[in-house]
C-alpha cells in the first residue's frame, strides 16, 4: 500500500467574461481577490467592491477548499490560507473596507449599515450572546470582534438584515444610504414571495430609486404594501413606550405645564 501526503484537489485560475454563477467566474474573482489582499492599504476601493460583489452572488460557495469541499462562510474563505482562501482572517480586512468605504466619500452610518449586511450570517440558527442590537459600528470599525467571527445580532435584527440580502439592489442601496427603516426594507425580501407581491416589490424598488428622503421612502413603501402611515401621534406613543419611569414623569410634568398654558 502506497502512502504518501494526503491528495489536494487543484485549483483553477477561472477565466475572465466567464459567466456569472459559474465554477470559471468564482475561480476568477478568487484569483483578483487574492491580488487585492496583496495590495491592501493601496486599491482597498477594488476590494471593496469585489467583497460587495461575492457577497451578491455568494460566490465563495462555488470555490473549492484544499479537501474538495466549498466554503460554506465568507469568513471561512477569508482565513484558508492561500491559494485556496485569501489567508487573512475577516477582522484583519475589516479596517481596510472601512477606509475604502470612507475613501469613496460613504457616511459612517452607511458604511456601518452596509457592513451590517456583509457580515449578517447567512440563513444560520441565531447566535448566542445578550442580544445587543444592530448597532454594530464601534465593534466593527475598531475591530473588536474576536477571531474570524462577525459581531453578534438580536434574532430579530439578523432575521431583517437577512431579508434585506434577499430584497432588490435598490433597496439594500436605500437601506445603505439611509433611505429606509430596516423594518421596511425587511419586508421587501420575503424568501418565498408569491408572483403578485414579487410584482408589488419590483414596482417599489424602481420607485425608491427616485425618492431621496426616507420620510417619503417609508410611505411610498407603507402605501404600495397597503400599511397605515403612522400619525404623530402614533409616533409619540412609540416614543412614550420606550422611555423609562423617570422620563416619563418628566413627559407628565411637561405636559401638565403645557396642557394648563393651553387653557
Amino acid at each position: 500500500m502506497t502512502t504518501g501526503k494526503p491528495y489536494t484537489p487543484p485549483i483553477s485560475e477561472g477565466r475572465p467574461g466567464a459567466p456569472i454563477g459559474t465554477r470559471e467566474w468564482a475561480d476568477w474573482l478568487r484569483v483578483l481577490l487574492l491580488s487585492d489582499v496583496q495590495q491592501l492599504g493601496k486599491q482597498d476601493s477594488d476590494l471593496v467592491s469585489r467583497i460587495e460583489f461575492i457577497k451578491q452572488h455568494r460566490a465563495w460557495t462555488l470555490m473549492n477548499r484544499p479537501d474538495g469541499s466549498f466554503f460554506t462562510t465568507i469568513e471561512d474563505f477569508c482565513a484558508t490560507k492561500r491559494p485556496y482562501g485569501l489567508g487573512t482572517p475577516w477582522e484583519k480586512l475589516r479596517p481596510f473596507l472601512v477606509a475604502g468605504m470612507a475613501k469613496e466619500g460613504r457616511s459612517p452610518d452607511e458604511i456601518e449599515r452596509t457592513l451590517q449586511l456583509e457580515t449578517v450570517p447567512q440563513a444560520m440558527p441565531p447566535k448566542p450572546g445578550p442580544g445587543r442590537g444592530h448597532k454594530v459600528s464601534r465593534e466593527i470599525i475598531e475591530g473588536k470582534t474576536k477571531g474570524n467571527e462577525c459581531p453578534s445580532f438580536s434574532d430579530r435584527a439578523e432575521k431583517q438584515l437577512r431579508a434585506i440580502n434577499r430584497a432588490p439592489d435598490a433597496v439594500k442601496d436605500a437601506y445603505r444610504e439611509g433611505r429606509i427603516s430596516q423594518t421596511l426594507a425587511a419586508k421587501l425580501g420575503p424568501a418565498q414571495p408569491t408572483p403578485d407581491a414579487a410584482a408589488v416589490i419590483a414596482e417599489i424598488a424602481q420607485e425608491i430609486r427616485k425618492v431621496p428622503e426616507r420620510k417619503a421612502v417609508d410611505e411610498l413603501v407603507r402605501t404600495k404594501l397597503g400599511q397605515p402611515v403612522p400619525t404623530k401621534l402614533d409616533r409619540a406613543r412609540k416614543a412614550v413606550d420606550a422611555l423609562t419611569q423617570s422620563e416619563l414623569e418628566a413627559l407628565a410634568e411637561y405636559l401638565r405645564t403645557k396642557l394648563e398654558g393651553c387653557k
